[in-house]
């Protein structure tokens, strides 16, 4: 019976920490987005983004139909650590 109780305290407990809603945050693509790199093939053709978000860089595929994939980036081996382009001081 104390066996029980301890699980349905941990249960309720676990349940209770992710029970919170996801805070949603706006992002403009102009302050986080850094370049983009095209590749050309024979028969297909994509386009890679690369973004900063949160210090890091992630690249966005882009296909025909849409984004097909997001992923980190990495530089030698590492993840690519960047800052965001701050475009207000460009604007100056």
């Amino acid at each position: 019976m104390k066996k029980l109780k301890s699980l349905l305290l941990i249960l309720f407990i676990s349940f209770s920490v992710h029970a919170e809603p996801v805070k949603e945050r706006t992002l403009l693509l102009e302050d986080v987005h850094l370049e983009d790199i095209s590749i050309k093939g024979r028969l297909q053709n994509w386009t890679i983004q690369k973004f900063c978000i949160d210090g890091q860089a992630y690249l966005i595929i882009l296909g025909i139909s849409g984004i097909n994939s997001i992923a980190p980036s990495f530089k030698e081996g590492k993840p690519e650590q960047c800052r965001p382009i701050d475009n207000h001081d460009i604007s100056r």
